[in-house]
């Protein structure tokens, strides 16, 4: 039985270390590519798919209350929520182009309080350029008509729609954190599953068990959380 556990255990820690890798690749790629952000200008929406782009904008779109034109609700089996995705829509200067962009729930707010601070002049973004998934492209179908009734092009690569990504700064955040919990709970789990670290004080071993534990918790529901965005 010991032996069933412990190989159960060790690849309970070859999964969270291949997580742990996949994470570390995608937070650096994503923060190396917002590193070297090109320059969009905001009267052509010049955007190229899978780049990183940064400028001021001041033309937004959001729902009549400034909330989102759409909400993705994500959930495992539909009964246990992981996470919402925020969009709204950018335009170009002339209103004949238009971006979908993922951000934060007051976007729109935030937006038009920089706008005034700013007289007018627009506010700085700076994300990444990603293709919409299939069931939120499916989702927004309503919208891309409505759009094309007032002659405005929802902006592809020519297969696919894009959308500007505002969270990936706060996502690669969340994914740091995500991998340090992992990985500190697979050290601990590993250094543990061997012997007790201090046969003299079971106190402080139930304390690194319980801290092992917790942290194997919020990591595994931070990375819940963030796989939705990524996905």
């Amino acid at each position: 039985m010991k032996s069933k556990s412990r190989i159960g255990a060790f690849i309970g820690i070859g999964i969270l270390i291949g997580f742990v890798i996949y994470y570390i690749v995608m937070t650096v790629i994503d923060l190396a590519s917002l590193g070297s952000a090109e320059k969009a200008d905001p009267k052509t929406l010049n955007i190229v798919n899978g780049q990183s782009v940064t400028g001021y904008f001041k033309n937004f779109e959001g729902a009549k209350d400034d909330g989102p034109i759409f909400t993705m609700e994500h959930s495992i089996n539909g009964l246990i929520p992981t996470g919402k995705e925020y969009f709204f829509i950018l335009y170009d200067e002339s209103y004949t182009k238009a971006l979908y962009v993922r951000a934060d729930k007051d976007f729109i707010k935030n937006s038009k309080e920089k706008l005034a601070e700013n007289n007018g002049a627009g506010v700085e973004l700076t994300g990444r350029i990603r293709e919409l998934r299939s069931k939120i492209k499916f989702e927004l179908n309503d919208i891309n008509y409505q759009l094309s009734q007032y002659n405005i092009d929802v902006i592809s690569d020519g297969n696919e729609i894009l959308y500007l990504d505002l969270t990936t700064k706060t996502q690669c955040v969340l994914r740091i954190i995500t991998i340090v919990l992992l990985a500190g709970a697979a050290v601990i789990i590993g250094m543990f599953s061997k012997k007790k670290l201090f046969p003299e004080n079971e106190a402080l071993n139930k304390a690194f068990g319980i801290a092992a534990v917790v942290m194997l918790i919020a990591g595994i529901v931070g990375m819940i959380y963030t796989m939705t965005f990524l996905m």
